[in-house]
Parts: C-alpha cells; sequence; structure tokens
C-alpha cells in the first residue's frame, strides 16, 4: 500500500521546479498616475456620448486644463495616393492630414474619431512625429464637449458646419488663414512655456 504524500506548508522552502520570480517592472509614464492600464482607462476625463453638433461627441467628465493631452487621432499611415482612394471609398472617413506628404487613416471605434468639429473650438490637435494629439486649448469645464477646428481645404468639397457657435463659418471648410496646429518644434515651445 503507497504511504500518503506529505502536503508542504506554506512555510517551507520553494520547490526547485517552481519558476524564478519575476524581475521588477517599471511602469510608463501613462500608467503610473494610476497604477495600471485598466485604472488609467477608468479614469478618463472624458466620455463618448450623443452630441448636438452631430452624431457622438466627446464630453468632459471633469475639469480638464489648459495643454492637457487628452486623446490620440490613432490609425494606419499611408501616403497622399492611398489616403485619396480610400476618401473616395467611403462614405464616413477619418484621414487626417500629417502635413508632410503622408495621412492617418484613423479608426473609426477610437474616441479620438468622435471628437466634433466648432468654428470656436476648446481643443487644438499637436503633431508629433507622426503622432496626433487632442490638446485642450483652454481649459474644459464637466459636460463641454471637447472639439476642435477640422479645417478642411476650401479646394475640397464644401461640408456645412453645425456647430452654432457665435462665430461660426457656416462651413468646416477654411476659406482664410488656417487656424493653429502645433507641430513637434511648436508642441516643445508651448510645452516649456507652461
Amino acid at each position: 500500500m503507497p504511504t500518503p504524500k506529505k502536503k508542504r506548508s506554506s512555510r517551507s522552502a520553494p520547490r526547485a521546479s517552481r519558476k524564478p520570480a519575476r524581475a521588477a517592472t517599471r511602469k510608463s509614464k501613462s500608467t503610473a498616475a494610476f497604477g495600471s492600464r485598466r485604472a488609467a482607462r477608468a479614469r478618463k476625463p472624458y466620455r463618448v456620448g450623443q452630441s448636438g453638433i452631430h452624431g457622438h461627441g466627446v464630453f468632459a467628465t471633469t475639469t480638464i486644463r489648459r495643454g492637457a493631452r487628452l486623446l490620440e487621432y490613432t490609425g494606419e499611415i499611408v501616403g497622399a495616393a492611398e489616403a485619396e482612394r480610400r476618401a473616395k471609398r467611403s462614405k464616413h472617413v477619418y484621414i487626417f492630414d500629417l502635413e508632410n506628404g503622408t495621412y492617418i487613416d484613423g479608426d473609426p471605434t477610437s474616441d479620438a474619431a468622435h471628437v466634433n468639429h466648432s468654428c470656436e473650438p476648446n481643443c487644438v490637435v499637436e503633431i508629433v512625429k507622426n503622432r496626433v494629439f487632442v490638446v485642450a486649448d483652454r481649459t474644459i469645464r464637466p459636460g463641454e464637449e471637447l472639439t476642435y477646428d477640422y479645417s478642411f481645404d476650401a479646394e475640397t468639397d464644401l461640408w456645412l458646419c453645425a456647430c452654432a457657435a457665435r462665430r461660426c463659418r457656416g462651413t468646416i471648410n477654411v476659406t482664410g488663414e488656417r487656424p493653429v496646429v502645433r507641430t513637434s518644434d511648436s508642441a516643445r515651445q508651448a510645452w516649456r512655456k507652461k
């Protein structure tokens, strides 16, 4: 008859077959303040909801300070010819001009795709090394919809604006001087001033 095996207590020495303890990993800056990616996602300063401007929009859930990077516009980076081809084949287009001959074909499921246009926006876009961020241009109060000026070219099809701002241009297209889009150099200077 086999003898029963002894149970090891939790205080006994570890068995040789156990894996060695993992080295401690450093948290990235994006998650260090929150403790984990899940907690960081849970504490977003915005939510997506129905918009009075168009379809869905992004709304502040807490006070957001000027200069805060809120969202990253993500998607596939494509050339001009491919961007033109994709724009023609789809009714809903999320293509962002990086102003260097390349474009981001935006992910329509990302929160950044729901930021609507306004002629009096509370955010600007910041381009840093082929990455696009939506940045608060002023203090934004809870409940306010996050917006930036899409500034479509005057040469493209005319898009009517529904922002209802006091100084609404009536179109999303820019006929005069384009609004400020921060590039990596101007973005660095803007961050240094704060």
